[in-house]
């Protein structure tokens, strides 16, 4: 579930909602934009990754972008656009849970998910390439997103031997670099302000930040 408001004024919220169906699948994604007076639903596809019931698309977690090029991912790979008319479903090519996603002033976007999961869009392409998966062994997840030009900032949480701590990757532009040491665990929200300052927060009421270097 998530809150976004464009460059542009226009407030968009996503998540899931829940229609009684006999096999027990009745949760799908929603997806509605304000209009200054109230809420309006905007109507979702069904997502390119719903082969079945098991692996089929039923909340949205995150929403980013323009008021023409809008992106919001959940689960079972789902990933959705909206070019300020009508959303379509686009192929994330995974069925992991996707947990953010962030589309650039270049028009590059990425998307961060389960199991270490990271996709990337090039500028000016339409394909999401997978560029970081599985390379932290026990159970990860990667819960948010933040650019901080010309970085980009992952945050999240990672369990091993009944462990958890603190998850948090840095991209330069060439190279990941692990930046968790010392911090506290489950950050689950990253924010990059004005002036180049990175926020994070999470569990236990933890804030902490980062001037630009």
């Amino acid at each position: 579930m998530d809150v976004w408001v464009t460059p542009g004024g226009n407030v968009w919220a996503v998540g899931s909602a829940y229609e009684y169906v006999d096999d027990g699948s009745g949760f799908y994604p929603v997806a509605h934009l304000w209009d200054g007076a109230q809420w309006n639903y905007t109507p979702l596809p069904e997502s390119v990754r719903d082969t079945d019931r098991r692996t089929k698309c039923t909340q949205l977690e995150a929403v980013h972008g323009t008021d023409g090029d809008l992106y919001a991912v959940g689960t079972a790979g789902g990933l959705f656009h909206h070019d300020g008319s009508e959303w379509s479903s686009l192929d994330s090519g995974v069925d992991y849970y996707l947990f953010d996603v962030l589309r650039l002033e270049d028009k590059s976007g990425w998307i961060i998910g389960d199991h270490d999961l990271v996709l990337h869009r090039p500028e000016d392409t339409e394909t999401w390439n997978v560029v970081r998966q599985g390379q932290v062994i026990g159970a990860y997840a990667n819960m948010a997103l933040a650019a901080c030009a010309p970085e980009v900032w992952i945050a999240g949480y990672w369990v091993r031997d009944l462990d958890d701590s603190a998850w948090v990757l840095r991209w330069d532009g060439a190279a990941w670099s692990d930046e968790s040491p010392g911090l506290p665990s489950w950050l689950n929200g990253l924010f990059c302000s004005s002036d180049g300052t990175l926020w994070a927060v999470g569990t236990d009421g933890t804030l902490i930040t980062r001037p630009r270097p």
